[in-house]
């Protein structure tokens, strides 16, 4: 993503097509796009940053989407609401799937049936799904009602608050045996900090979920979800 800015206007690039225009000054600040409204500054704007772009050894816009590319969309865009459609993005296997929960999965075509979200590999990387908007101290403890047949790791990823990025070293992994029934996998979260974003990182395959708990090691601040029904955007 690459965004520029001239005084109170912000244009936000994600990928190839994906643009916002923000007015800082507005009430709405960031949670409303503009660009409707606003096309000629919209294009102003992006003049400016294609004109910095062509500077660059080589240029380095536009281009895909990649995973990195996510947070935003996740973060900023899904959840402030900016955008009034949702398409697939490259790499996130053709749909976005959101739970009535509010998650997220990626990598993956996924839908609810027999009480669970059902989650299956669409392509070579792995799936996920993801969760903003939290605010539990850590460290904390996940446990998953799972059912894989081939077993394999159940991960956990966090981003805590102030942090505009996953590490590679905040992330934690519980082995588990394959079975065609479902089981509580536990998986220890050694965060330092508020845990505000998270990711169910899941093996290769096909994944059931049917339950799923984030709890603060100290005290009882907890989050419990249940994948019993569904919305799929196109």
């Amino acid at each position: 993503q690459a965004a520029v800015r001239a005084d109170h206007w912000k244009l936000i690039l994600l990928g190839k097509d994906e643009r916002y225009l923000f007015d800082l000054d507005s009430p709405e600040g960031e949670t409303k796009n503009r660009i409707a409204e606003y096309p000629d500054i919209a294009a102003e704007l992006d003049k400016k940053l294609m004109a910095w772009n062509a500077t660059l050894p080589p240029p380095g816009l536009p281009r895909d989407i990649v995973a990195q590319d996510q947070v935003f969309y996740d973060d900023h865009v899904n959840k402030t609401g900016v955008t009034a459609t949702k398409r697939p993005r490259k790499g996130s296997g053709g749909k976005t799937v959101e739970t009535a929960n509010d998650w997220v999965a990626r990598n993956a075509d996924a839908e609810v049936k027999d009480g669970a979200l059902h989650v299956a590999q669409s392509g070579k990387q792995s799936p996920f799904i993801a969760f903003t908007g939290l605010s539990i101290p850590g460290p904390a403890v996940a446990t998953a009602g799972v059912r894989a047949e081939k077993g394999g790791k159940l991960g956990i990823a966090w981003r805590l608050d102030g942090q505009k990025d996953f590490t590679p070293a905040q992330t934690a992994y519980q082995d588990f045996a394959g079975s065609s029934e479902f089981q509580d996998v536990t998986v220890k979260i050694p965060a330092e900090g508020s845990i505000i974003h998270l990711r169910l990182l899941l093996p290769d395959g096909t994944t059931d979920l049917r339950r799923l708990e984030l709890k603060a090691a100290k005290g009882k601040q907890a989050k419990q979800w249940t994948f019993a029904s569904e919305k799929i955007i196109k």
